[in-house]
């Protein structure tokens, strides 16, 4: 492949334009070859590395899962054909035959990677926006079938660009290639693909940003108003609503306490003294709940990553216990849920399993009370995951978001600059693809390969707990 003869050599020195690039790697042609196989090596360790450790890795959902080790097979192939094939830009002529194949791929991948990472900014912000309804949008099979679509949409879409055939008596430049409809159409998809992405991105860290200012607010006032924690040793009390009389009975508690109590005065009575309560209760329920989905679902600031299996994770510094409200309209729908079931009662204690699905058939209100006030559902003994740990995840989120914004703009520019200069104003396409700026959107997007799977692999590989157990299995072998 690297091996020229000296008619061709001669041949293609006549072609290049003066004192471009091509005209200095064919007269160095070593130089060129370390070039390729240095950046081709690097991204196909790193890409190899990333495809496996995200692969193995149990708490990366499926949904992620899918997009990243798609993006780093992708980034692979580029890899390859650098090592194997080095850059177009800088060996091969058009007539070479495999000229056209090496053409196809490097654009291929090209615009694959800006796609998948457009797709992967989309996912983010559906976790983030519609936390809800999230599980529904992205399952196993639709994050599959947007993988598989996007692929083969994107090759089909790049056979369109480059044709069947290439110019002869060329220089093997990808963007001389292309026809000026093609370079056209391709940075414009590049272009779309940019522009949705850092506008997704944008928009997940503004909102990142304005939940972390809101917890720090909550907690603040929880804090003034000496609600943050919750005696949990309270009396349990199970209402139960026997035929036509309103009757609340009250298991006993760790005090070993048994009273009855007439079901009205389970009603909410706020008193003058228990208004500086109501705000801070009403500006938070829905806060609270959001907040608590997302901790159990891991689908706001982690991205899908981590599952949780038992499902004991709870915000439980925020919100610590289910109150149920049996105010105005409340009241006739408690009405109705007694009496259905006049034995249906509330978890106690003995029964903390069933919290989940009780409180959903019962629409329990996730509030902030005054112990007073609260009408107790011991939560999970599991511990939940700690403001600061909450914190600290979201603000590396955050720092990832901006890391992929500004990587994706600074590997797409030169493209579509290029490209769309070439398709408006210049007509030399080869002269101007063999120049500087030519050579250095090649160069970029090897970069581009490299630098992706170091920046994935270090967002969602806990590496703290990979090398442990490394060490451990040196320390049994």
């Amino acid at each position: 492949m690297y091996n020229w003869s000296s008619e061709q050599t001669t041949a293609l020195l006549e072609q290049a334009p003066q004192n471009s690039s091509i005209k200095y790697s064919l007269q160095h042609p070593y130089s060129v070859l370390i070039r390729n196989l240095s950046l081709g090596v690097l991204g196909l360790l790193g890409n190899s590395l990333a495809v496996t450790l995200i692969a193995v890795n149990k708490k990366v959902k499926f949904p992620l899962k899918m997009n990243l080790v798609s993006l780093s097979i992708n980034d692979l192939a580029f890899s390859v054909t650098a090592i194997l094939y080095g850059l177009p830009d800088w060996i091969m002529s058009s007539n070479d035959p495999q000229c056209w194949p090496v053409v196809y791929i490097v654009l291929s991948t090209i615009l694959l990677s800006h796609c998948m990472t457009c797709l992967l900014a989309m996912q983010n912000f559906v976790a983030v926006f519609l936390p809800l309804k999230s599980r529904l949008i992205i399952t196993n099979s639709t994050a599959l079938a947007a993988v598989l679509v996007t692929w083969i949409a994107v090759y089909f879409l790049v056979l369109g660009f480059l044709g069947l055939e290439v110019s002869s008596n060329m220089q093997c430049l990808a963007l001389a290639l292309l026809s000026r409809a093609g370079l056209g159409a391709l940075c414009g998809v590049a272009l779309a693909c940019v522009i949705i992405t850092v506008i997704a991105n944008m928009l997940i860290f503004i909102k990142l940003r304005s939940r972390r200012k809101i917890s720090d607010i909550l907690n603040v006032n929880l804090k003034k108003a000496s609600i943050a924690s919750v005696n949990r040793t309270q009396e349990t009390e199970i209402v139960s609503r026997a035929g036509d009389e309103n009757v609340a009975q009250s298991s006993p508690g760790p005090s070993g306490l048994n009273s009855v109590k007439k079901f009205n005065d389970l009603q909410f009575n706020r008193s003058a003294a228990d208004q500086p309560f109501k705000a801070t209760c009403d500006k938070s329920i829905h806060i609270a709940t959001i907040v608590n989905f997302n901790e159990e679902e891991n689908v706001d600031h982690d991205n899908f990553m981590t599952e949780n299996s038992n499902g004991a994770s709870r915000n439980t510094d925020i919100c610590q216990s289910f109150n149920y409200n049996a105010r105005s309209h409340d009241e006739q729908q408690t009405r109705n849920m007694f009496g259905v079931n006049p034995h249906k009662t509330l978890p106690s204690q003995k029964s903390p399993q069933l919290m989940d699905s009780m409180s959903s058939s019962m629409k329990l209100d996730l509030q902030i009370l005054p112990p007073k006030l609260q009408f107790t559902v011991p939560s999970h003994t599991v511990p939940a995951v700690t403001r600061h740990h909450r914190n600290s995840r979201m603000k590396s989120t955050s720092n990832i978001l901006l890391i992929m914004t500004c990587l994706s703009c600074f590997l797409a520019f030169p493209l579509i600059v290029d490209g769309f200069y070439l398709t408006i104003w210049k007509r030399d396409l080869q002269q101007f693809a063999s120049s500087f700026f030519g050579i250095l959107v090649s160069s970029l997007n090897i970069t581009h390969a490299v630098a992706n799977p170091v920046l994935y692999v270090w967002r969602f590989v806990a590496w703290k707990n990979f090398l442990l157990r490394l060490r451990h299995g040196r320390r049994r072998a």
